[in-house]
């Protein structure tokens, strides 16, 4: 009788696993047809050749096992235009693979009289810029996005747009006039659209710049270890953003204690950013460099007032976008 029931048990154990196992494959299957029309097989290949070499698997399913697992170090892109360090780390955290999460989001049920909120794209540059921003009003729910891109620089809509467009997304060839991104209304006027800049932050990170006769927030993010940033600093796509970390030594930072790794991460999260104020040259269009206590120490100031006017001379704060 024992022997009976341990033997049913077993069976039962068994079949269960089984039925998991299946589950699980066909839920990966289905993410996998799900994400095929996005996933850019040439650029994976061309990017990641050393990851394929080894682990002997195609592209795709390279990207299914390994490439959204890990942290900003082994994370790698399904295509040009989706950043997995991003999405999961600094904007919209997920447990699973966030290029699925993102293909998943559900529909947006704007009506004929929900307010539109129009987002400028002059070139390239701009576009992932406004794709984070468009993606950041669909889930707001607010009102709906208009993407305007330059038809001078783009012949179709661009890739990163076609998933949003069936969830209520609005990509348009209708920015003649070539305005920049800067130049939306939303970034001057964030409160007509719904935007909040959170109550619940710390004040500090949102700061007034008064840029002629306007007054414009924004998030300045200290990456210091101290302001708990690598755990738990995040993206608003909905503002201006900047980022600093220019006064310490290395051994002050969590994700780089190497001027390799500082400058790696630093290009890795920078299509997020709007400004990043850097001691170091990172090699990104939107960095600037504000020189700090290393810059003394290094010129060899002996008072601080002439190493203050040095730095002074030195700094650019780059606001000029605006």
């Amino acid at each position: 009788m024992i022997k009976y029931f341990c033997s049913i048990f077993f069976l039962i154990l068994f079949t269960s696993n089984n039925a998991i196992i299946l589950a699980s494959n066909d839920a990966n299957a289905d993410d996998k047809k799900l994400i095929e029309p996005y996933f850019d097989e040439r650029f994976y290949k061309d990017k990641y050749k050393e990851d394929l070499e080894k682990t002997g698997l195609s592209a795709i399913d390279h990207f299914m096992q390994y490439g959204w697992q890990g942290d900003w170090k082994t994370h790698r892109d399904p295509n040009g235009w989706f950043n997995v360090t991003l999405y999961k780390d600094r904007l919209w955290p997920c447990t699973g693979n966030p290029f699925v999460d993102f293909l998943k989001q559900p529909k947006s049920d704007f009506s004929d009289l929900t307010k539109n909120v129009d987002i400028f794209v002059k070139d390239s540059s701009e576009l992932f810029r406004a794709w984070i921003t468009a993606e950041g009003f669909m889930r707001l729910k607010k009102c709906r996005p208009v993407v305007h891109l330059s038809p001078a620089r783009f012949h179709k809509i661009p890739d990163c747009f076609v998933p949003m467009i069936n969830r209520g997304l609005v990509a348009q060839l209708s920015n003649t006039a070539e305005l920049s991104f800067y130049k939306s209304d939303f970034i001057k006027n964030p409160a007509i659209y719904g935007i909040d800049f959170g109550k619940d932050e710390p004040p500090n990170v949102h700061m007034p710049v008064v840029i002629n006769n306007v007054t414009y927030r924004y998030i300045k993010q200290d990456l210091y270890p101290w302001k708990n940033y690598y755990t738990q600093g995040r993206l608003n796509p909905l503002v201006i953003n900047f980022t600093y970390f220019t006064e310490e030594a290395l051994h002050f930072c969590e994700f780089g204690s190497t001027t390799l790794e500082y400058k790696s991460f630093m290009r890795r999260i920078a299509p997020g950013y709007d400004l990043m104020h850097t001691g170091i040259e990172i090699g990104t269009p939107n960095e600037r460099i504000i020189p700090g206590y290393l810059d003394v120490v290094y010129y060899g100031y002996t008072d601080m007032q002439s190493a203050q006017s040095e730095v002074q001379q030195k700094r650019n704060s780059g606001l000029a976008f605006c």
